[in-house]
């Protein structure tokens, strides 16, 4: 059977950062991209990680078509651990890129910050900035659906209660975890790695935290290969 994939995204952002894996695997499987509570179609919806696994699920379910590949950047990894763990049944795999630092107040200090200062920046100075640092067309994908960054300091506060290694240890299926060399999001993948109970890493090389945009072949051939994988594993329905 060809599972199905669900696409999470990060923090402040929306479902068009997965626009170019999308586009790529939407043509050979169904394929679907969530904004998660606090964000795009969802912005008026408080965000606690049980609301974000509910988003992820009724994704899911809509598909109909089984269990699905998760796969998630950054916030969206932790969410799609968090939605693996709680229904496992509903999950045929799960992929995360970016997601391998555990939340700390000393770590999330300068994120509350620079969500401080970005909300005076404004929109305008933000889009700015990232089409500097990504690119015209990878600025334009993460931004599509609106920067959300009021949202921030109540997505660092359910992360701060939450614990993604007891997600991941409570997960059977296959977890990838993908991380740029040069992405300080790695400073705990090895910890990650040992909570899973059926977990594998792959490095991408010279790339930051968003490697799904500065580096969209790579992450779309791992997730294609992540499930096919999966869908190897699971049978066919009786004829």
């Amino acid at each position: 059977m060809n599972v199905p994939v669900v696409f999470i995204p990060g923090i402040r952002v929306t479902g068009s950062m997965w626009r170019p894996q999308r586009d790529a695997l939407g043509a050979r499987r169904a394929v679907t991209a969530v904004d998660l509570p606090g964000h795009g179609v969802h912005r008026d919806r408080e965000f606690t990680m049980a609301e974000a696994v509910r988003v992820v699920i009724d994704a899911v379910d809509r598909l109909d078509r089984g269990p699905a590949l998760l796969a998630g950047a950054s916030l969206g990894g932790y969410v799609a651990f968090a939605a693996a763990a709680s229904r496992p049944e509903r999950v045929a795999g799960v992929v995360a890129v970016g997601s391998t630092a555990l939340v700390t107040p000393a770590r999330i200090r300068p994120y509350r910050l620079m969500a401080a200062l970005s909300g005076r920046t404004g929109d305008a100075v933000q889009r700015l900035l990232l089409r500097l640092a990504l690119g015209t067309r990878a600025a334009a994908d993460l931004t599509a659906g609106g920067l959300h960054t009021s949202v921030v300091p109540e997505v660092l506060a359910a992360m701060s209660r939450h614990d993604p290694l007891a997600d991941l240890a409570a997960y059977p299926g296959p977890v990838w975890l993908a991380n740029g060399t040069r992405d300080h999001f790695r400073v705990d993948e090895n910890r990650f790695l040992a909570a899973c109970r059926d977990g594998r890493s792959h490095p991408i090389p010279r790339a930051g935290h968003l490697a799904g945009l500065t580096r969209p072949g790579e992450v779309t051939r791992l997730i294609e290969a992540a499930a096919e994988e999966v869908s190897r594993r699971r049978p066919s329905p009786p004829r």
